[in-house]
């Protein structure tokens, strides 16, 4: 009876370690998963999107983190991250959730910024502004309604240099419109 009890014992203490090493396991293979931000249709078409800057994919695959925390723990190496956690941890929450990119940190001398691409559709993407001690909640934005606003001139400032617009999937009038905004040559 008692080498019953025993190989029970070590069955179920076996399972246990099993199913907690294969939950982090499994968070952690999940966000290796992701795709670099700098493979999104925004990040290879653009240079810059509205008023935000895109860099080159190298700049890209240098500031990339697989999760928030990460990030914000590499951006304050020194400690005080904790504090954007806990009075953001909802938004961050729902940004991971949303999330199929890594999360890109966009520093310039006004801000810090996350952009990531969201699960919807081709082309959409979210930013993230990281305040004094908080992040804030992830604004959404649609590439196909960008093309679709705006104007030649400004399109043709934001797409990148020889890149094929055809290649994107995009529908044929946001395609003829991307076109038409690359090989504009002004009034």
């Amino acid at each position: 009876m008692k080498k019953q009890i025993k190989q029970i014992s070590i069955i179920v203490w076996g399972l246990f370690i099993c199913a907690c090493s294969n939950t982090n396991t499994s968070n952690i293979a999940l966000n290796n998963q992701r795709e670099s931000f700098s493979n999104t249709t925004v990040a290879k078409l653009f240079k810059q999107y509205d008023f935000y800057k895109i860099p080159e994919k190298e700049q890209i695959s240098k500031n990339e983190y697989a999760t928030i925390e990460e990030l914000l723990k590499n951006l304050f190496p020194n400690g005080g991250w904790e504090k954007f956690i806990k009075n953001s941890k909802e938004d961050i929450e729902e940004a991971e959730k949303i999330s199929k990119t890594k999360f890109f940190l966009y520093k310039d001398s006004r801000s810090e910024r996350i952009y990531f691409a969201t699960e919807n559709s081709i082309g959409d993407f979210a930013v993230m502004h990281i305040g004094s001690n908080f992040v804030a909640p992830a604004k959404k934005y649609s590439i196909k309604n960008f093309i679709a606003k705006a104007s030649l001139f400004v399109l043709h400032d934001c797409i990148r240099e020889n890149v094929d617009v055809s290649s994107f999937g995009f529908d044929k009038n946001t395609t003829e419109k991307l076109l038409e905004a690359q090989n504009y040559k002004g009034l």
